[in-house]
């Protein structure tokens, strides 16, 4: 057997070594029995059958996921064994597989894992319908001079001081070939950030779509996004940016404008204000002028000033195209919250788990959903101050999701 095979061959162990590993921490004690049922039931109401869902712990801190696709499975297997039973193995195989790492830190922090549907909405949104692809495919076609030109721009002063000017003003043909193979670089790292700030913005604009308000109170009240609250990085937009895009999909009229139909509902579960107040100041920040974890290219620190601009209009070609994907879907609606707030808070207030609507007429119990659960659970988290008393709720909110999960699925 020569050099590469045998490299081969270790790959493959290697990779298959990840995966047994990563089944092994699904079932384990890393990630609690409340969560993993009900969370995978939830996401298969929004992904297709040929998507398999792994639900793994985290390491200690709390990362919140990882998207891990089979899609180089089948070359890697073909090269090490052959094509017959490279087929023959991924016949046994899902066509993609999600594998979402549930955080260590926050394990029974039922709240918290409000944040674990930005990651369900990347699978739906990467693996099923491709909206962040499409738009932003078509964004850097129809913007690509602006880029350019923007890039150029931020790029001005550095590309002097390396290369510097003749006498005449005109740059040698040599430095002047070598100043474009460099903005060439500043232009695919700037394509690069929309392309991943892209999906940023359509992961929060779906799992908006599943939580309704409460995923915007989630992103408020999460100490890991309130971290980079105004500071973007080469990977993700700071967490003020993301937010407004967020409310913006909250007061969008196609979209169902949660503050101008439910202001009633908002203001009796505690968040109006709030949802307000983050509104206005997300509307106002200055975007260009916050840091940068890290740059956005290592050789040219002013480039920053080219991708804002782009971005904002990004995200609005996201947040259009995510509306008018899911107008036909059974997305959380301002008439469900409203109803919601009417009729199931007042139940978490007497401290009864709300797994379910129960009609004393008909003698009908239907079990509520997850948006439900936690639109109604963030309303009462924010009615308690005592730490004792929000972990009780907590304890309640688990089993609701829990006893919620076993009627569905009974009912299926």
């Amino acid at each position: 057997m020569n050099e590469s095979a045998i490299m081969r061959h270790g790959h493959l162990l290697s990779l298959l070594h990840r995966l047994v590993h990563l089944v092994s921490t699904s079932v384990g004690s890393d990630v609690p029995r409340w969560a993993i049922q009900p969370m995978k039931y939830e996401i298969g109401k929004y992904l297709k059958d040929s998507v398999d869902i792994l639900v793994v712990g985290g390491e200690e801190g709390g990362n919140f996921a990882y998207d891990y696709s089979l899609d180089g499975l089948y070359r890697l297997l073909a090269t090490a064994l052959g094509d017959e039973i490279a087929r023959d193995v991924m016949e046994e195989l899902p066509e993609h597989m999600a594998v979402f790492h549930f955080p260590f830190g926050e394990r029974d922090n039922v709240l918290a894992h409000g944040a674990f549907f930005h990651e369900v909405a990347h699978q739906i949104d990467i693996g099923i319908r491709g909206i962040s692809e499409r738009v932003v495919t078509q964004f850097l076609a129809d913007y690509d001079a602006e880029l350019r030109q923007r890039v150029r721009s931020a790029s001005e002063i550095l590309l002097q001081q390396i290369f510097g000017d003749d006498k005449k003003g005109e740059q040698k043909s040599f430095e002047e070939e070598q100043a474009e193979l460099l903005l060439e670089d500043f232009v695919k790292a700037v394509q690069g950030i929309l392309w991943n700030w892209a999906r940023e913005f359509c992961a929060d604009l779906l799992a908006t779509r599943i939580l309704g308000p409460a995923y915007a109170v989630v992103v408020v009240i999460s100490p890991a996004l309130l971290h980079n609250l105004n500071y973007h990085s080469p990977s993700h937009p700071s967490t003020m940016l993301r937010l407004k895009v967020v409310l913006d999909l909250l007061s969008h009229p196609e979209a169902g404008d949660f503050f101008q139909i439910c202001g009633t509902a908002l203001e009796r579960a505690g968040i109006r204000r709030l949802l307000e107040d983050w509104r206005a100041r997300s509307s106002g920040a200055n975007y260009g002028a916050m840091k940068w974890i890290s740059p956005a290219h290592p050789a040219n620190p002013t480039l920053h000033g080219a991708v804002i601009p782009l971005a904002q209009k990004l995200a609005l070609d996201i947040l259009t195209s995510v509306v008018e994907e899911t107008k036909e879907q059974e997305y959380y609606s301002p008439g469900q919250y409203n109803e919601d707030i009417e009729t199931v808070l007042p139940i978490l207030e007497q401290w009864i788990t709300i797994n379910e609507r129960i009609n004393t007429s008909t003698r009908e119990h239907n079990p509520n959903g997850i948006s439900t659960i936690y639109n109604v659970g963030v309303a009462r988290f924010l009615q308690e101050e005592s730490l004792e008393k929000r972990r009780r709720l907590s304890r309640l909110l688990k089993k609701s999701i829990e006893l919620s999960y076993i009627q569905q699925a009974l009912q299926t």
